[in-house]
């Protein structure tokens, strides 16, 4: 189911490029639903996945040729509907839908927490690059319910050599040092744009139709920040790398 989310996801943001060229600002909303139905096979999963606001403005599923589906979603089966009074709620926030797409998978495994946790963890991991979005994953699997919210509360706009700027979430935990307890203190990162490196494309995924450049573009979020204490020691003590779609 991972891997359909990511697809769903890599779509919306391939399709939304020229949005963004245009100048739509990419702020709105995403909502992933997971869900199984009563009664029904402990092995079948049925996803939703909904997005609202300028970011998505203009993507369309029907745009895409049948042979593309079947590239992109492999397995994928037809979809009970997903439970209107959700849609609701997420309209109301959000406003009119731009983008709905429901699925069901053959899932032999159990959904477990450490499923769960790394469905979570890429969600968040997206919303690192795209702090205007905020986004709502919720589950119901057999009976249990669970829902998080990945709100971003400090961004930072990064112009890039390649439009669009990034809107990058910056919100760091950093503790202010022992000599400035009581002094401002600066709560977000310091985006530093780093070089963009190109990146080959797997041969089979060209046989499947994928052309283009491909790139990477390296971003360090540096914390806290010692612009205000200059003359403060200062070591690298910590290292998190993440891998996000841009």
């Amino acid at each position: 189911m991972l891997r359909e989310i990511r697809q769903v996801l890599r779509l919306i943001k391939l399709m939304g490029k020229q949005n963004e060229r245009s100048g739509l600002k990419t702020v709105g909303g995403l909502l992933v639903l997971l869900w199984t139905e009563k009664g029904s096979s402990s092995q079948r999963l049925n996803c939703t996945v909904a997005a609202a606001g300028p970011w998505c403005v203009g993507v369309e599923l029907q745009a895409l040729q049948p042979d593309l589906k079947k590239i992109l979603f492999p397995g994928v089966g037809p979809c009970p509907e997903p439970d209107p009074e959700e849609l609701s709620t997420f309209t109301d926030l959000f406003g009119s839908l731009q983008f709905l797409l429901t699925f069901q998978i053959h899932f032999p495994g159990r959904y477990s927490s450490k499923w769960q946790a790394h469905v979570k963890t890429f969600l968040q991991t997206f919303s690192l690059t795209n702090a205007g979005i905020r986004i709502h994953l919720k589950c119901k699997l057999h009976e249990q319910k669970s829902q998080h919210e990945f709100r971003v509360f400090l961004k930072s706009k990064v112009t890039l050599a390649v439009p669009p700027p990034l809107i990058l979430d910056v919100t760091c935990s950093a503790q202010a040092p022992w000599c400035n307890q009581k002094g401002p203190w600066c709560q977000g990162g310091h985006p530093v744009v780093g070089e963009r490196f190109p990146l080959s494309i797997p041969p089979k995924a060209m046989d499947q139709g994928l052309f283009g450049e491909l790139s990477a573009q390296i971003v360090t979020l540096l914390s806290p920040c010692v612009l205000q204490h200059p003359n403060l020691p200062t070591e690298l003590s910590r290292m998190q790398i993440s891998f996000c779609l841009i």
